[in-house]
């Protein structure tokens, strides 16, 4: 969980084994979440928050499992 969006409530980000789907779900603060699907073919070892490029707002790193890859979603809010 993290605030990928700066709007002061968690939001939470997953990536799926039989769905193949890295999605963020965005919080508006009462509970509702919209989802935000980022790709469609990666599964994954581990998927972490981070500021990769020093922007000030959380990217998504993700660990692919059977591609053996590691994939940098940048966040495009700044």
């Amino acid at each position: 969980m993290a605030d990928f969006d700066q709007d002061g409530d968690l939001d939470v980000a997953s990536c799926g084994f039989g769905s193949e789907w890295v999605r963020w779900y965005e919080n508006d603060g009462k509970g509702n979440f919209s989802i935000h699907t980022i790709d469609e073919s990666q599964q994954s070892y581990d998927l972490r928050s981070v500021d990769m490029d020093g922007d000030g707002d959380l990217d998504l790193l993700n660990a692919g499992r059977a591609s053996n890859n590691v994939v940098w979603y940048e966040n495009l809010l700044k």
